[in-house]
């Protein structure tokens, strides 16, 4: 597993917002992506908007993620960021994803301001099975005090397309 761009965008994300990257090698890449979303009384409380949450929605190049069940749009997908379920606390989403040379995008979609933190992206180098302790991801404290395992991780979804969606089964991380 070889780390081949990482960038610490600490940005407040209004609207939309895009972000391309190049592809060297044809291959296994996997994306993960950190952000941040407030609940709508953190929203409220800092005059940001009135009962209204922070959400943030990502599509990989054209592929979209969206809930399970066919209900409803992205903002209420597995793979958002959902203010309401967060309350500010972190959430890292893995996908693992065949990528073509060339360029490619993450394309985040907001309503409200969602934090988003890091983008990190890793090429598998052709490997048969990839275990995801090879991610420099810490276990440590959450900001809610809790301490959760990085370790263990659930496949949320499979697309047509071939990609994966993972997270932790703590689901929200601080590191």
């Amino acid at each position: 597993m070889r780390s081949i761009r990482e960038e610490k965008f600490n940005k407040d994300i209004k609207n939309e917002f895009v972000y391309d990257f190049d592809i060297l090698e044809k291959g296994l890449y996997i994306i993960e992506i950190s952000a941040r979303a407030k609940n709508w009384l953190q929203n409220t409380l800092k005059f940001i908007s009135f009962f209204q949450d922070d959400d943030l929605a990502v599509k990989i190049d054209d592929k979209e993620f969206p809930k399970l069940n066919g209900k409803r749009g992205l903002f209420d997908s597995e793979t958002a960021w959902n203010g309401n379920k967060l309350s500010g606390l972190q959430q890292t989403n893995i996908f693992l994803i065949n990528l073509e040379t060339g360029q490619h995008s993450l394309h985040f979609f907001a309503d409200q301001l969602p934090l988003l933190e890091t983008v990190r992206i890793y090429h598998s180098q052709n490997q048969k099975t990839l275990t995801l302790n090879q991610f420099p991801i810490n276990t440590g404290t959450g900001a809610d005090g809790f301490l959760r395992d990085n370790q263990e991780y659930l496949v949320k979804k499979r697309t047509l397309s071939g990609a994966f969606t993972i997270w932790s089964s703590g689901l929200i991380m601080n590191r």
